[in-house]
C-alpha cells in the first residue's frame, strides 16, 4: 500500500507489521495523490507542487526527474 502526506513524502507500507518500507522523498509541498501502474511496477504522485514523479514500487527510487508541467497543483491521475 502507498499513503500520500503533507509532509512531502509518499510511503510505501508493509501491510503485515504496519510500518513504512519507504519514505520516498521528492516532492517540494503537500502530495495529493498517489497511483500505481497497472502491473504496480510503479507508482505515481503529484501535489501542490505542481510536479508528477514516478517511483519504483519495490525500492521507493524515483525513476527519472519530476515531470514539471503543470502551473497549479496536481490532484489526480490516470494510466
Amino acid at each position: 500500500m502507498a499513503s500520500t502526506s503533507g509532509d512531502h513524502t509518499m510511503r510505501i507500507w508493509d501491510l503485515n507489521t504496519e510500518t513504512p518500507l519507504h519514505t520516498c522523498k521528492g516532492h517540494s509541498h503537500w502530495v495529493l495523490f498517489v497511483a500505481y501502474s497497472a502491473d504496480c511496477q510503479l507508482i505515481a504522485t503529484g501535489g501542490h507542487d505542481g510536479h508528477i514523479i514516478l517511483w519504483n514500487a519495490l525500492t521507493g527510487e524515483m525513476r527519472g526527474n519530476p515531470m514539471k508541467g503543470h502551473k497549479k497543483f496536481v490532484t489526480s491521475i490516470a494510466w
